[in-house]
């Protein structure tokens, strides 16, 4: 009984060591949180009010201070979202949800800081994943990890007449980001005290979150409040505003559609979460991403359209890493018919460029190679083509460097084998928080490497704005003119130059992307103001061009996002009336000039 009393002791003691308690201050008050291994954890600390009740679609409020010790042992709930699940779709979460949690190796350091922002379309997702559990990262990395919840759907990206009269910049909308922006000034106001250094923050995220950190790169509300940023599996863009603003009408409308715009959103206010969500869509069918909430250029947090945002060099100016895996949503799709190919080409791209995408993306002979081939299109259509646009356009317009990735590795686990490099496998390698996943007893040395490798290159990056380091393949700085980049497998080479180019080639065409290095109104070649004008400008509909020449002339017209909208030949006019306000970019193109007009889009009431 002695030797059982000592063994008994001899298990308390450690797991009173392994989990002993830390006090920390903030500035609103102390959180005591546990010791996990050699790391301090912090779990559910508040960085703004709950937004509930009136707080409802308001931009966050710093946290009530509170007297005495704050437990900060336990996660925080999950802002809500609608779980689609089977057999019954479920809401979950709380909208009090706004908190962060820390994982720190050294309370007394002055460590980098990797800000973590969860994906999931920006309408689902949580900071509690397992995945992105910090503690490995921040022991193995010796950084400070910070991982956070904002809120996401219509709680987060709401855009109604109601809510515009209710501020000052008179617009609505990006309340999710506002979130992630009042948590950044949190870390940047209290970080010190858990031994991380705020002016050496890097944000990062995949997915979504990775959408997100490039529009916090865009608005000027999170400047200094990061150094470094990392984009992984992005599809780099946001809403128009007018676009989401009648998506958001509509989705209010579907509750209530009588009395005041203001009368509505007090309606909405006070309806049930499990009421309020229940119409939410899917935000992936088919592997191709149909999100219907997001980021939108309001004009305050993000005050102008991506392109014209990066032209302009009005954009926080960090390093940056941004990538995609070959495979992307390809874990979502069943068993592919070539016939299945050959109709999501018809469907995706337009007419004039289906033989060479049929080239390219070949529905095979058999459904296994079908399968290959529309996962390889939407892969490019909606991740490593965009993201090759975002690179290009932040290297030609800022002097820190960018580094671009592609990751080919497959987990040679079987239950992940089938799914490839699939979107949003770089977490666990990143997080090292692969061998805590299901079955364990199947990792691997090659998946041992790959932790190692993934950690170790976005650890020197939160340090240094560069990935490389000892021991580690040489990663080529990104350059729009070569497009090198570092390949993420198990052996990598870091000497390859050219991501897809022939299909990213195929979708800049499709969406009419001439690059960001023009400046706008910058004509090149003769002058064309003797040969060429356009009014009026700003325009409610009807763009008419004056030609003082007999040269052809070809106009494409695009909107914020790059995408194409129209193309014209010698046209006296443009008519404009069936687009949403808004600014869109003519670029008229002969044989001797080149010239892009920005046209403001203003309908009359």
């Amino acid at each position: 009984m002695r030797i059982m009393r000592i063994l008994l002791l001899s298990v308390f003691l450690l797991i009173a060591q392994q989990l002993s308690c830390q006090i920390v201050n903030t500035q609103y008050g102390q959180v005591e949180g546990m010791t996990i291994g050699n790391v301090y954890r912090f779990l559910g600390v508040p960085y703004a009010k709950p937004p509930i009740g009136n707080l409802r679609w308001k931009p966050p409020v710093a946290p009530d201070a509170w007297t005495g010790i704050r437990s900060a042992t336990s996660y925080a709930e999950c802002c809500p979202y609608c779980d689609r699940g089977i057999p019954d779709d479920i809401v979950q979460g709380n909208e009090d949800c706004l908190y962060l949690n820390i994982w720190s190796p050294n309370l007394t350091g002055s460590l980098p800081v990797m800000f973590y922002i969860h994906g999931g379309a920006n309408q689902e997702g949580c900071n509690t994943d397992p995945i992105m559990d910090g503690k490995n990262l921040a022991e193995r990395g010796n950084v400070v990890v910070v991982s956070i919840n904002y809120r996401i759907g219509p709680l987060g990206f709401l855009v109604h007449p109601g809510l515009e009269i209710e501020n000052s910049y008179n617009t609505s909308g990006n309340y999710g980001l506002l979130d992630q922006i009042m948590a950044l000034q949190w870390v940047k106001d209290n970080i010190a005290n858990f031994g991380g250094d705020p002016n050496k923050v890097m944000i990062f995220g995949c997915s979504a979150g990775g959408l997100d950190v490039g529009t916090l790169i865009l608005s000027p509300l999170a400047s200094n409040l990061f150094q470094r940023a990392a984009m992984q599996s992005p599809a780099p863009g946001f809403f128009e505003y007018q676009d989401l603003k009648n998506y958001s009408i509509n989705y209010i409308n579907g509750y209530i559609n009588s009395g005041t715009d203001v009368e509505k959103i007090s309606y909405a206010r006070n309806l049930p979460l499990d009421t309020l969500l229940w119409n939410m869509e899917p935000s992936i069918i088919g592997g191709v991403v149909t999100t219907n909430w997001g980021p939108v250029n309001d004009g305050y947090v993000l005050p102008s359209n991506l392109i014209e945002s990066i032209q302009s060099g009005n954009f926080n100016h960090v390093p940056l890493i941004i990538g995609s895996t070959a495979n992307e949503l390809g874990v979502m799709l069943g068993t592919i018919t070539p016939n299945q190919v050959i109709d999501s080409i018809n469907s995706l791209i337009p007419q004039q460029y289906i033989p060479l995408a049929l080239q390219l993306y070949a529905p095979g002979n058999n459904n296994e190679e079908a399968r290959e081939s529309l996962i390889k299109m939407l892969a490019d259509m909606q991740f490593t083509a965009p993201a090759r646009r975002f690179a290009k356009c932040i290297n030609e317009n800022q002097e820190q460097p960018v580094w671009r990735y592609f990751l080919t590795y497959v987990c040679p686990i079987p239950y992940f084998t089938s799914a490839g490099a699939y979107h949003g496998m770089d977490q666990y390698y990143i997080f090292n928080t692969f061998e805590n996943s299901v079955p364990p007893t199947d990792f691997t040395l090659q998946d041992d490497s790959m932790q190692n490798n993934m950690l170790n290159y976005w650890v020197n990056f939160a340090y240094s704005g560069n990935p490389n380091g000892q021991n580690l393949v040489n990663w080529p700085q990104f350059d729009a003119l070569n497009d090198c980049y570092l390949e993420i497998k198990a052996t990598p080479n870091g000497s390859n130059c050219g991501i897809r180019t022939a299909e990213c080639n195929l979708w800049d065409s499709i969406v009419g992307f001439t690059g960001c290095s023009e400046i706008i109104n910058e004509i090149i070649g003769n002058n064309l103001n003797n040969d060429f004008s356009i009014f009026p400008n700003p325009t409610d509909g009807i763009v008419y061009l004056k030609y003082n020449t007999n040269d052809d002339y070809n106009i494409f017209i695009n909107d914020p996002m790059g995408r194409l909208v129209s193309t014209y030949h010698n046209t006296p006019y443009v008519d404009l009336h069936n687009l949403s306000d808004g600014v869109y970019y003519f670029t008229i193109i002969s044989d001797k000039v080149k010239i892009i007009k920005k046209i403001i889009l203003q309908h009359k009431n």
